[in-house]
Formats: structure tokens, sequence, C-alpha cells
């Protein structure tokens, strides 16, 4: 989907999702009912089989992206964890003077959260990073190997959450669900039921069903947008013991 999308409030993305399927699914019916009128065909014989195969695959297909989603949501938020800690056991394998330092590059991962929500998430901020190199010194030198592999940890995860951000999914798979929702919709469009007031309400629950199903996997996509957003509190609760004495 997209950052603009995921980053509206819940009910409004709700709405829009709504209002867009069963707009489209009432339309296909409209359609496809007066086409019927005019050209009558065989079609209901043969056509519910391949609503239930299409279907079966276009919620199969969406499940798994649901799963894969929150998996990442997930994964985004350990990551978020696993940072603050990896920089609170910076603080203690440092000299006092490096604290401010440490302190700094909280504050700039802070601050540059909501650049994580945007359309294009291109920005890599490797000298926050390298700075802090720079500033701190180990305590002793015993503990030069855990400085090393702590900064490598700080840089990989720095790279994996900017990876998230551009969106979790593969644009190809959003198409093929797509298209094949829609295919699904006209084909149940093309079953003509009488008496109209069933295939319109068939239509209508099988339209809230992909809506609902989008809904969630769009809310999911962009694990630093929206009301369900990961948020920084663990390294804000990290930079506050910085500035306790």
């Amino acid at each position: 989907m997209s950052p603009a999308y995921s980053s509206l409030p819940d009910v409004v993305s709700l709405v829009v999702a709504l209002v867009v399927w069963n707009g489209f699914a009432l339309a296909v019916t409209f359609v496809t009912r007066r086409l019927a009128l005019r050209v009558p065909f065989k079609g209901i014989a043969y056509s519910g089989v391949w609503p239930r195969a299409v279907g079966a695959a276009v919620f199969i297909l969406l499940g798994f992206m649901i799963i894969n989603l929150w998996n990442s949501m997930q994964a985004t938020q350990t990551n978020v964890d696993k940072e603050a800690a990896i920089v609170r056991e910076l603080t203690r394998d440092v000299t006092p003077a490096g604290r401010p330092a440490i302190a700094a590059y909280l504050k700039r991962s802070i601050g540059s959260w909501p650049k994580l929500c945007a359309s294009n998430v291109s920005f890599v901020e490797p000298e926050a990073l390298r700075a802090l190199e720079r500033a701190v010194h180990p305590r002793t030198p015993a503990v030069m190997d855990d400085l090393d592999r702590q900064f490598t940890a700080l840089e990989t995860l720095r790279y994996e959450r900017i990876r998230l951000a551009r969106g979790t999914m593969p644009r190809e798979l959003w198409a093929a669900a797509i298209v094949l929702s829609a295919l699904l919709v006209l084909l149940l469009a093309i079953t003509v039921v009488d008496p109209a007031i069933y295939h319109v309400l068939l239509m209508i629950l099988l339209a809230t069903s992909i809506a609902m199903t989008f809904w969630i996997a769009a809310l999911l996509d962009f694990p630093f947008c929206g009301s369900h957003a990961v948020t920084p509190v663990p390294l804000q609760d990290t930079l506050s013991s910085l500035r306790s004495p």
C-alpha cells in the first residue's frame, strides 16, 4: 500500500477501504445484471466453481500476507528493544566522558523517527554512529572487543530499521492480491442470483470481507506509520536514564 494510507486514522482508513471495495462490487454487479437482461447467458451452472477457487486463493494469499506483516511488526519492535539494550550496555562499557556522545546519538535517532513514515525513505545517517564511535573510549582494554560488537549491532539494526520503513511486503504481492480480489468480485457479479436483493447482499458481504482484510494488512505494512506504529519509547527511556544522576 502506501505510508499515506497507513498514516490515516484507523476509522478513516477503514471507511476508505469499505467505500472503495463496496463501490466497486456494487458497480460491477449493476453492470452485469443490466447486461444479463439484454444478453442472457447461462453462466450460473459453471461460475460457482471458479469463485470458490479464486476465493480460496485470495484469502490464503491475504492470510499469508497478514501473518508475515504481523511477524515483521513484532520483529521491528524487538529490534528497537535490542537497540536500546545495546546502548545501555555500551554506556556501561565506556568511560563517563562518553555519556554525552551517547545521549546525542539517541537524540538524533529519536529525532529522525518521523522520517521513517515517508513515501520515499532513503536516508541513512551513518555519520551519527561514526561520530559516536570516535567520541567514546572503552572503560578498560578488556571491553574493546565488546565495543566493536556493539557498534556492529547498532549499525545492523539501523539499516534494518530503514529497510522495514520502506514497507515489508513487495509491491508485486500487493498487486497480485488486488487483482485476484477484483477477479473474485467480477466472478461473483456475473453469477446472476435472483432475487436481486440477495445478489446485492452477497456482493456487499464479499466486498466488506475483502476490505477488512486489506485494511488490516495495510495497517501492518508500514510499521512506523499510523496509530499502531512502532515508537522509539525504549530509546527515550534509555536517554532519560542517561540524564538521571
